[in-house]
């Protein structure tokens, strides 16, 4: 299992709103060093979510 760091901007897409899916697709990603780490995720691996812009701190855990 591994651990995985993913910002967003709460604008955008928020970690009350992924609770609220409770699940989603990330797409539109076009970092490519981003891309990378995307594809290299796997189903258990945990994620920590960052909130970017005014918010500037980690929100909450999830799953892959």
């Amino acid at each position: 299992m591994n651990y995985w760091l993913c910002k967003t901007e709460p604008s955008v897409y928020s970690f009350d709103q992924l609770e609220a899916d409770h699940e989603t697709r990330w797409d539109g990603v076009r970092n490519a060093t981003a891309l990378i780490h995307i594809r290299a995720m796997a189903v258990g691996d945990r994620v920590v979510i960052y909130h970017s812009g005014d918010v500037r701190s980690a929100v909450g855990l999830a799953e892959v």
